[in-house]
């Protein structure tokens, strides 16, 4: 059980906090039949003795808002009047607040969702932004790249001259990661072993001397990188060379 102290009421009986806290009790333990609570429990209900009790129940008969004897006791219908008014305005509040409740609840779920609407939106598009920026540095350092190694593959020459075409375009786009797989410096070493073996003069085991910058990449960088040894690796041995004959041998072929 709990108290509503309206001020009003209390300022118009001249009542103090404990003397209206004791009249509500006896209302609300009344409604339906005389209040027999004991003035032991009224008084340990709001913290006073039972004399302290005793005295405003004295006081609230004198002013006319309580009536009975000894233990069954009720508010009067001056004090039950008073009290109906609180309630039919505390009801009213209570059903207004609810509803302006509901509509600012409403109201700040809608202003929620259309904030995340709009901040999910104008991340999509920044984020979108960002790849495309991304996409475009990337394919900007990616020519790059490709400028520079097709400058150094068309210096060496003994190698087919590099030119741009459909075929090498497809082949750019599935082998690019292998290029970035090694350094630069690499790919250029890669680039010297494979001219130094077309042009071995017959020194080398390695029969594809016409490929295209984008062809190697795509089939043979990393057989020439240098850790592969391309130059040992693909280098005949001294007994597969062809034998100098000598003068007596070269006499007989000749006259026989």
């Amino acid at each position: 059980m709990f108290t509503t102290i309206d001020h009003d009421a209390r300022r118009k009986f001249d009542l103090t906090l404990n003397e209206y806290a004791i009249c509500d009790s006896i209302y609300f333990l009344s409604r339906s039949k005389q209040c027999n609570a004991s003035k032991e429990y009224l008084g340990e209900f709001i913290g006073i003795s039972r004399k302290q009790v005793h005295v405003i129940i004295k006081k609230l008969k004198l002013i006319g808002l309580v009536t009975g004897k000894a233990d069954k006791i009720q508010t009067s219908e001056l004090w039950n009047n008073e009290i109906l008014k609180l309630h039919t305005v505390t009801k009213g509040d209570t059903e207004c607040n609810q509803r302006l409740h509901s509509t600012v609840t409403k109201g700040d779920t809608e202003c929620n969702q259309r904030l995340h609407s709009t901040v999910t939106k104008g991340d999509t598009e920044c984020n979108q932004r960002l790849h495309n920026i991304d996409n475009i540095n990337t394919l900007n350092n990616n020519n790059n790249i490709i400028n520079t190694l097709s400058q150094r593959w068309n210096t060496l020459s003994h190698l087919r001259h590099h030119k741009s075409t459909t075929a090498e375009r497809r082949i750019k786009k599935k082998h690019i990661d292998e290029i970035n797989d090694y350094s630069i410096e690499v790919v250029y070493q890669a680039f010297e072993n494979y001219n130094a073996v077309c042009s071995g003069n017959g020194q080398y085991w390695w029969t594809h001397r016409t490929w295209t910058m984008w062809e190697f990449i795509a089939r043979g960088l990393d057989k020439f990188v240098p850790e592969a040894n391309p130059l040992k690796t693909f280098k005949k041995d001294e007994k597969d060379k062809p034998q100098k004959k000598s003068v007596d041998e070269q006499i007989k072929e000749t006259f026989y």
